[in-house]
């Protein structure tokens, strides 16, 4: 489940939609 999160999350994050979004992203991961 958390894998394929991180992964729509990192392919929306390549697109440059948000950069914002990787580092929340990242933060929730190390949360």
């Amino acid at each position: 489940m958390g894998l394929r999160r991180t992964s729509t999350l990192i392919r929306v994050s390549q697109q440059g939609t948000e950069p914002s979004t990787q580092t929340t992203f990242i933060r929730l991961s190390h949360d």
